[in-house]
């Protein structure tokens, strides 16, 4: 069996609805068709991508957070559309919405976590959320409706990534074919705590924003290094019954001894206690 426990992890999730009449189906090829590029060598694959169809909000956070997962996820992409202040995770219409600090909080135990992208349901309020978690790098389209672009585009960036190239490297060959993307330096104010990037809308506007990768230029060297990625590499593994008789001898002979040993200590004390020394 090939371990691999320690191969970076992708989430990819629409925001989606599953009800009839309201359901985008070219969200859900954007996202099956993401999971396959990153699985594009699957005797080696340089990522793990995960996806979210119908399962429920609760079940897909216990899914990010678990122990085999959580250290290791590295990229959350999140398609479709969603307002300024919650969004559905591909789900009916009965399932809680996700809020700012729901996903803040989700993204806070995602201790490697390294870029996210929002193909198509950025906003400034949800980019600023995710810069004040440290997030690298945020990738960012914006369209109320079906854009083409917006696929393209993040098919361009995994393509270049899951060849093992960086983060600005691959956004660079996305932005040689889509000169809309541009590298956006945000500038944190730490007296008001606020972010400003230029080409910025009010924190709930409607207006479009600029496209592009946003970060903080204390994080610009991270994404120039590639992403630790570790090929999945094949162990043998050792069978725990090879060596039992030689482990059963050792317990059994050290167990008869501390036994021996024990008997001799309570015979002695019972003679010196019936036979006191003069």
């Amino acid at each position: 069996m090939l371990a691999s426990s320690r191969v970076p992890v992708v989430f990819l999730a629409c925001v989606n609805s599953y009800r009839h009449g309201k359901r985008l189906r070219y969200l859900v090829h954007e996202r099956k068709s993401i999971a396959k590029i990153l699985q594009f060598d699957p005797n080696a694959p340089l990522y793990e991508p995960i996806q979210k169809g119908n399962l429920a909000n609760q079940v897909f956070f216990k899914l990010l957070n678990k122990r085999t997962h959580a250290s290791r996820v590295t990229g959350l992409h999140f398609t479709g559309h969603w307002d300024a202040h919650q969004f559905k995770l591909e789900s009916d219409e009965l399932e809680t919405p996700i809020t700012l600090k729901a996903l803040s909080d989700l993204i806070g135990q995602l201790p490697n976590l390294k870029w996210v992208f929002l193909s198509g349901c950025a906003n400034p309020a949800l980019v600023e959320l995710l810069l004040a978690r440290d997030v690298p790098a945020v990738i960012v389209t914006q369209s109320n409706e079906k854009d083409p672009a917006c696929r393209a585009i993040a098919q361009t960036f995994y393509q270049h990534l899951a060849q093992g190239r960086s983060i600005m490297d691959a956004f660079d060959k996305v932005a040689s074919i889509h000169p809309e993307m541009l590298p956006i330096s945000a500038q944190y104010d730490v007296e008001d705590n606020t972010f400003d990037w230029i080409g910025k809308t009010g924190m709930f506007s409607d207006m479009k924003m600029p496209w592009g990768l946003y970060y903080l230029p204390a994080n610009q060297d991270r994404l120039l290094k590639p992403v630790e990625t570790r090929r999945i590499i094949p162990f043998p593994v050792r069978n725990p019954k090879s060596n039992g008789w030689r482990t059963s001898v050792w317990a059994n002979g050290l167990q008869w001894a501390a036994g021996v040993l024990a008997l001799g200590l309570l015979a002695a004390g019972i003679t010196m206690f019936l036979y006191p020394p003069f």
